[in-house]
């Protein structure tokens, strides 16, 4: 019966928010952007035309040599709803992997990102009775994990005009669901922890190309169809469903000498993994549009600092306190070249602002990234 009950709370969004301690996390987790830093310091506006983030296969093509790279992003959080609040530190490395040129027009690369992060941990204080004396149990819920994306792509430049990739994605992950009984010290009884741990399951085919419409207007697209997944604990198969599509597009202007502009738009079609879950779970399709720019700052050691600022919304996937969650993100970056152009270090600081009814959540995300030619 414990059994079931954990894979209920792992396949069911909770109905109000503090049952997960998270605003951003419900469901099958917080929908992390599969970004690199520099494209973080946009608020996502850059990602398209970026060749370190895992959107648009497309700008593969860009990498000149083989490359490494990796990004590690902390998040710190407060959620609230009512007179309940709760604060929490994570720790991610979302995006990892490298590239390396095919021939004089193209390149290949894997990575390895963060698809849908679900860690949260909650408590409460319920007075029981256990034979013949009353006593306070805290009863704890948590959850660790993740959902992540290994991506294999491909990509070839047609002409300085054109670039267009493609890549196969393979879905994959756990969590570890746990509920735990903690009682006074002073009591004559053991605490009691009972954990079950779900695996994920999952692919995607994407498609991207990027186009120089104007002299100064670049123009891009991607889509990804998701294909079959499934959930399972231990070696037993619970439930199948789809994983999402997404489909997005973006236009960069190049014609203010050392600056970028940028706007995106992308829509996931979330609602394919309702058959995941059990039918209480809410779940939308989402919409997200993104702003943002980089232009020449400050000359460093003879080398240019960039400078990045940007600001997104989005609606999320699962419902809190049951509600829309809708976020709002401002974000400021910087990047700097060293090695002689051998590597760089990009910085992003973002804000979030998530919101569902009566409950609110916000934090701050610091994202770091490092990219090095061997």
């Amino acid at each position: 019966m414990i059994r079931a009950l954990i894979v209920a709370i792992a396949c069911v969004v909770a109905r109000d928010a503090s049952g997960q301690g998270t605003v951003g996390g419900q469901g099958f987790g917080y929908p992390v952007t599969q970004q690199s830093a520099r494209a973080a310091g946009s608020a996502g506006a850059l990602a398209p035309f970026d060749q370190v983030s895992p959107v648009n296969p497309a700008e593969l093509a860009l990498w000149q040599r083989t490359v490494l790279f990796t990004h590690f992003e902390p998040e710190y959080r407060s959620s609230s709803i009512a007179d309940a609040e709760v604060s929490t530190r994570l720790a991610r490395f979302p995006l990892t992997g490298a590239a390396a040129r095919l021939g004089s027009r193209g390149a290949i690369g894997v990575s390895f990102s963060t698809y849908l992060d679900r860690t949260w941990e909650t408590a409460a204080v319920t007075r029981n009775v256990v034979g013949e004396r009353e006593v306070d149990v805290t009863t704890r819920y948590a959850s660790d994990g993740a959902i992540n994306d290994v991506r294999v792509a491909g990509a070839w430049a047609f002409s300085d005009r054109l670039r267009a990739g493609a890549g196969y994605h393979v879905y994959t992950g756990g969590n570890r669901m746990s509920i735990a009984w903690d009682f006074p010290e002073t009591e004559p009884f053991g605490d009691v922890e009972q954990s079950s741990t779900l695996s994920y399951g999952g692919s995607a085919v994407s498609l991207g190309v990027t186009w120089r419409a104007l002299r100064h207007i670049n123009v891009a697209a991607q889509q990804r169809f998701g294909g079959s997944a499934r959930v399972r604990v231990g070696d037993t198969l619970i439930t199948k469903g789809e994983m999402p599509n997404h489909t997005g597009l973006a236009v960069q202007y190049d014609g203010i000498a050392g600056t970028l502009l940028a706007a995106s738009w992308e829509r996931i079609g979330w609602t394919a993994m309702r058959g995941l879950g059990s039918q209480d779970l809410r779940v939308r399709d989402a919409d997200r549009i993104s702003v943002g720019l980089e232009t020449g700052g400050p000359r460093v050691a003879s080398s240019l600092v960039a400078l990045r600022l940007g600001f997104a919304q989005r609606t999320l996937p699962f419902d809190a306190a049951g509600s829309k969650v809708t976020e709002r993100l401002f974000a400021f970056g910087a990047g700097y070249p060293f090695a002689r152009g051998r590597g760089s270090a990009n910085l992003a600081l973002q804000r979030a602002h998530r919101d569902a009814g009566d409950a609110r959540e916000r934090a701050w995300l610091i994202a770091l990234g490092f990219t090095i030619t061997p």
